[in-house]
């Protein structure tokens, strides 16, 4: 991914670090590179999840600066071929939410764009989620489903919404 897993900002969860394969969505292939598919947006690796009918990469848990019942923004750049005639699903910018014993309370997704959305440029897709109460740590997840081709991700970032300021 283009840029470590660190906390830059006040606000700043989670930019990029290295994803695994999902323990309950494994793909056909996945691919982290430097170049053909791969090629990464930002730094130094991409990621592309190839041909399947699940597949998933999840990050680490994070819990920096997470809260319960928080609003946060995440993105990933995305970009991909996909044949919209052969491909029944989406791919997936999500968040996933637990507890202090890691257990799971739920997920949210920040985008799902159907196959005819995606294109070999890359694009910023994502959007603003809420965490739940009692969340402490979340994992981002980088998912598809159904689709023939391939859909590459990188430059993942999560980030706090600054609350408003005390005299608004």
């Amino acid at each position: 991914m283009g840029v470590k897993h660190q906390c830059l900002q006040p606000y700043r969860c989670f930019s990029g670090s290295i994803f695994y394969p999902s323990t309950s969505c494994r793909a056909t292939a996945f691919y982290r590179s430097t170049w053909g598919a791969a090629a990464p947006h930002g730094g130094s690796y991409g990621y592309t999840i190839s041909d399947q009918a699940m597949g998933a990469l999840d990050s680490d848990y994070i819990t920096t600066n997470i809260s319960p019942n928080t609003q946060y923004n995440l993105y990933a750049y995305v970009r991909g071929e996909v044949d919209a005639d052969d491909s029944a699903h989406n791919y997936q910018v999500r968040i996933m939410f637990y507890d202090s014993n890691s257990s799971y309370l739920g997920y949210q997704d920040a985008y799902g764009g159907a196959p005819d959305t995606i294109n070999m440029n890359w694009q910023l897709k994502g959007g603003q989620v809420t965490t739940p109460a009692n969340t402490c740590k979340v994992r981002v997840e980088l998912r598809v489903q159904m689709i023939t081709g391939w859909v590459a991700f990188d430059d993942v970032s999560l980030i706090k919404v600054a609350p408003p300021p005390s005299w608004w």
